[in-house]
């Protein structure tokens, strides 16, 4: 369950750690509770939802946990003694997700290797459709309002791209290369869950 690209002229395999299955589907021209929709579905909607809202820690915890346990294992990150963390930001200018910050914030408490820089290496610089919308999903409209920024002193580092649900994958290709191309020397994609 990866999402596979290149940048830069280097492979990537995009990290996964769930199936994601949206919580409803159109059935017989009816939108239905979508079967396969589990608690797992379930937790990364905690992610991305309200902080306040009973389940957003446990949620948190959890994917935290859960891609720690995953970046352990991954023998090419094993080389990196410190790895800057890159989040891709949400459809509105300015924003960033604050589950994924929070997931973000829980992976560098779990494995010291990872730093959450402030501020942030993405920023959304103009507003998009959102995607869960049925905004375009295509590179160049993540390549027009998204800008990456390295500080000098940080440029040569690794760096993990962390996003909530990849689909087509575009956006993660997009911000890989706007990050190789503000300096980082190698990008680590991961999704907390793919749309199957």
């Amino acid at each position: 369950m990866t999402i596979s690209f290149s940048a830069f002229g280097i492979a990537h395999q995009t990290i996964c750690l769930i199936d994601y299955h949206p919580y409803r589907v159109l059935k017989d021209g009816d939108k239905v509770k979508n079967p396969k929709f589990g608690v797992e579905c379930g937790q990364l909607l905690d992610v991305k939802g309200d902080q306040a809202g009973r389940n957003f820690r446990a949620a948190v915890s959890a994917f935290g946990s859960r891609l720690a346990k995953a970046l352990k294992e991954d023998p090419a990150l094993a080389r990196y003694a410190s790895v800057d963390i890159a989040i891709i930001p949400k459809s509105e200018a300015g924003k960033v997700s604050p589950g994924l910050i929070a997931v973000a914030e829980r992976l560098t408490v779990l494995d010291k290797r990872f730093v959450l820089p402030r501020p942030q290496i993405l920023t959304r610089t103009k507003t998009i459709e959102k995607l869960a919308n049925g905004g375009n999903r295509a590179m160049h409209i993540h390549y027009d309002s998204i800008d990456a920024e390295i500080p000098v002193a940080r440029r040569g580092r690794a760096v993990l791209l962390l996003d909530d649900i990849g689909t087509t994958g575009n956006s993660i290709m997009a911000c890989a290369n706007l990050i190789y191309g503000a300096g980082a020397s190698r990008v680590f994609p991961a999704v907390l869950g793919r749309t199957t």
